[in-house]
């Protein structure tokens, strides 16, 4: 799975769990690759700062050292 697709899905659901009015130029992490301003803003939605994991292969994701 190309990395904007992971990025995407980790963004769009991050979205779903925060208010719109978390800063978008905060550290976001998935699977210890860092979103750039630039991407976590062409998405259009609000994400956490945060390290994220997600397995490509059963599309799970959550917050690093969770389930």
């Amino acid at each position: 799975m190309p990395i904007h697709v992971l990025l995407f899905c980790v963004c769009l659901l991050a979205s779903l769990l925060a208010p719109a009015s978390h800063a978008q130029s905060t550290a976001v992490l998935v699977n210890d690759v860092a979103l750039t301003p630039e991407e976590i803003v062409s998405y259009q939605i609000s994400v956490p700062a945060g390290r994220y994991w997600y397995d490509p292969v059963s599309g799970l994701w959550g917050a690093q050292g969770g389930p």
